[in-house]
């Protein structure tokens, strides 16, 4: 097979889970999820293929949660950031939902220096990894932008995110993940990596991003057993001790690393499966 015939194969298997993903119940549940079922939708009509109505309300759910400064906020933002540089054309998000999401994430708060309450968890390795990329994303988009929360332009929260993202993807690779084998976590560290690498204008950060995301596709190559993860893990949650072939780890190992059907996957969001549908990184 040629690498050209290989890209192929793997672009249609990404859209070949998208049109299953797209097909999910969709109900509004936590950790961001409702804004993620919405990513194979997008992703479908960014292909120029049949998909499921978009909900825009799902969308509006994460908004609130941002604008509550609610723990898992840092989750929605993923979605929220691929919607607005993958999807920005996409024919499906109005004028109007991209100004109500640029709103809300110019007010958003990016880290526990900044002003106001909220009831978030910052400091784990995961959460780090997530506000960093969301506070650098946004900085990008808006450079020139002086951010609701805090007062301070877009340009010095992009700098300030790429100090602390590129200490952060050192440690990851000099001295590995405090979560590490995490079959919960890894789903969130792969899907914000996902965005750095697509998203990143720095070239450097990019490469460091690419490498951390080989170093873990790696690892789950070598240690998986059946796509599932028999492994210890540095944070487990009960249900995917007892319930391991369920993970959205699980999901994404059976997806890019063996060749199980998409229709036998179980029917359970992976966010890093979704934005991996949309990523180029291969």
């Amino acid at each position: 097979m040629s690498p050209s015939d290989g890209h192929a194969l793997s672009r249609e298997r990404r859209l070949a889970y998208c049109r299953c993903a797209a097909r999910y119940s969709r109900p509004l549940d936590w950790e961001g999820n409702p804004v993620f079922r919405e990513l194979p939708i997008l992703e479908l009509e960014y292909a120029r293929l049949p998909t499921e109505p978009f909900l825009w309300d799902r969308v509006d759910w994460g908004l609130k949660k941002i604008r509550e400064r609610t723990d898992c906020q840092d989750f929605i933002m993923i979605a929220l950031f691929r919607m607005l540089y993958r999807y920005q054309g996409s024919a499906l998000l109005t004028a109007e939902h991209r100004a109500a999401i640029t709103h809300a994430l110019l007010g958003a708060k990016y880290w526990n220096t900044e002003p106001g309450p909220d009831t978030c968890c910052w400091t784990t390795e995961n959460h780090q990894a997530m506000y960093h990329v969301g506070e650098l994303l946004a900085g990008q988009l808006w450079p020139d932008e002086r951010f609701r929360n805090d007062g301070r332009l877009g340009r010095a929260h992009r700098e300030h995110a790429r100090e602390r993202l590129y200490r952060w993807l050192d440690w990851r690779m000099r001295l590995g993940f405090s979560e590490w084998n995490s079959a919960h976590y890894y789903d969130d560290d792969i899907a914000v990596l996902l965005n750095l690498y697509d998203y990143a204008e720095d070239a450097a950060l990019r490469g460091q991003a690419a490498r951390v995301l080989d170093q873990m596709f790696f690892e789950l190559a070598v240690i998986h057993f059946r796509g599932t993860l028999p492994v210890t893990q540095g944070r487990a949650y009960d249900a995917e001790v007892r319930y391991p072939s369920q993970t959205p780890v699980s999901i994404l190992i059976r997806l890019v690393l063996l060749d199980t059907p998409v229709e036998e996957l179980p029917a359970r969001l992976s966010r890093s499966a979704v934005v991996w549908c949309g990523s180029g990184y291969e």
